[in-house]
């Protein structure tokens, strides 16, 4: 069931490097650059806040819709990622860094909905939570070493540099 779907392999990969290359060191070099030149715990709070706000908004923006190819849609919210990375790594102010965090969130409600909505119709029922276990299992697996290993990176690239490759390398 997993293996057979390109399209599951692909998102598995693409979530795979996502939690190693950007979101690790987003959660990671995220807070210490708003202490750094945003003004401190306040700002890292508008910030996940603006994150959730645009989660929480697609997801009730969400309801009742069905595009005709819902993993095109999902994979273009996940477009939305690499935005906050970014705005961190050129020193924008929390104004534009918390808007990024909103169509972020909002990009993440997108992708995991119409993800889940592929899974549902692609994959027959009796298979689809061993697919969604290998996809998660996968896209979840090396997050943790890069939790790891993204302190010392940064320390020796610097954070800026490491925010700017979490933005590209996802796009």
């Amino acid at each position: 069931a997993f293996l057979s779907r390109r399209w599951l392999l692909l998102t598995t990969v693409q979530y795979t490097l996502f939690n190693l290359f950007t979101w690790a060191p987003y959660l990671l070099l995220g807070p210490i650059l708003a202490q750094d030149y945003l003004g401190g715990a306040r700002a890292w709070g508008i910030i996940v806040t603006a994150l959730a706000i645009g989660s929480v908004g697609a997801s009730l923006a969400l309801i009742g819709r069905r595009p005709r190819r819902p993993l095109v849609v999902s994979v273009l919210g996940s477009f939305g990622y690499p935005l906050p990375c970014l705005l961190l790594a050129l020193h924008a102010p929390l104004v534009p860094v918390a808007v990024a965090a909103l169509a972020a969130g909002a990009g993440s409600a997108v992708a995991g909905t119409f993800w889940a909505t592929t899974l549902q119709l692609d994959v027959p029922p009796g298979l689809q939570a061993r697919a969604t276990a290998f996809s998660l299992t996968g896209s979840f697996a090396l997050g943790g070493t890069a939790y790891a290993v993204i302190g010392p990176v940064a320390a020796l690239l610097g954070a800026r540099p490491l925010l700017a490759f979490a933005a590209v390398v996802l796009v």
